[in-house]
């Protein structure tokens, strides 16, 4: 026969290992979201302060966002005697590379709400999309840009090295 004093001991010890089951799920769970979280937060830095950011040039281009607008929207129209797509494609990927950190890589996409009024073009900025698009971890960050005649989805998706 088990004596009261031993079942009570058994019931102790195996408390305390439910206990140390669960702080152990606990943090390790909180160190995966951590990690996750941050590189979401910087995605979505990376695209906030591209888009922000101004050019110098004024009217139709007077920011990145505005930019881009014009170069899908009005590519013809010229901003500096450059027309707004050139501009963008100039433009964009520098601001990138002096914003993101060395040991990420990154692929933007830009491209209308409603396709069936502008058509299947697609605007897209990063040295090795491909690579990016093919990760299997990888971090997006969605904005739109508001415009008359179609809204314009921007999609960036960083991954590290």
């Amino acid at each position: 026969m088990v004596k009261k004093g031993q079942t009570s001991m058994i019931l102790i010890v195996l408390m305390i290992v439910i206990f140390m089951a669960i702080g152990i799920f606990i943090v390790i769970s909180s160190l995966k979201t951590e990690y996750e979280d941050y590189n979401n937060l910087y995605a979505h830095n990376i695209l906030l302060s591209t888009l922000r950011r101004t050019t110098g040039h004024g009217g139709y281009c007077d920011t990145i966002s505005s930019t881009i607008s014009c170069a899908y929207m009005t590519s013809y129209r010229n901003c500096g005697g450059v027309t707004c797509r050139n501009l963008s494609m100039e433009i964009v990927p520098k601001l990138i590379d002096t914003i993101i950190k060395e040991d990420f890589e990154y692929c933007m996409i830009i491209e209308p709400d409603n396709w069936t009024v502008m058509g299947g073009d697609r605007i897209v900025f990063g040295p090795r999309c491909d690579t990016v698009l093919r990760k299997s971890q990888r971090w997006t960050a969605n904005e739109r840009i508001l415009q008359e005649g179609a809204n314009l989805n921007i999609q960036m998706i960083i991954t590290k090295d």
